[in-house]
């Protein structure tokens, strides 16, 4: 009985060790502020909105859409009167799966701020 046991807690363990080292290589489990400075480094503040939507299209992510006028939401807050928005990604969270997008901001065309949201769905 005590082979069991032992074989059984290994397992476990074993499969804990495996899920996280497989979540740990997935970039959108990140913190939000690394996926932020991320996004930076590719399309640096300045940029045009031209500039970012060619990095959603090569990266393959979903383009969600423009507005003008800025979004002043105290949930979201976001700088610059002109924003685009892009869905970069889903993963499995326990036990309900995480989606992660981002907020670029301009003024003037040129890009002033970049936001970073995740979402898990639950009941």
């Amino acid at each position: 009985m005590r082979r069991v046991v032992i074989a059984l807690l290994a397992f476990i363990t074993s499969g804990v060790v495996f899920a996280n080292v497989i979540a740990a290589r997935n970039p959108l489990r990140r913190p939000l502020s690394d996926i932020r400075e991320s996004l930076l480094r590719e399309v640096p503040i300045g940029s045009s909105p031209e500039q970012v939507k060619a990095l959603v299209a090569r990266k393959g992510w979903h383009y969600k859409g423009e507005s003008w006028g800025g979004i002043k939401s105290p949930q979201y807050p976001l700088q610059g009167v002109h924003q685009i928005g892009a869905a970069l990604g889903d993963y499995r969270g326990f036990p309900w799966p995480c989606h992660v997008w981002a907020s670029w901001g301009f003024d003037h065309e040129q890009l002033v701020d970049v936001r970073v949201d995740r979402g898990c769905d639950g009941m």
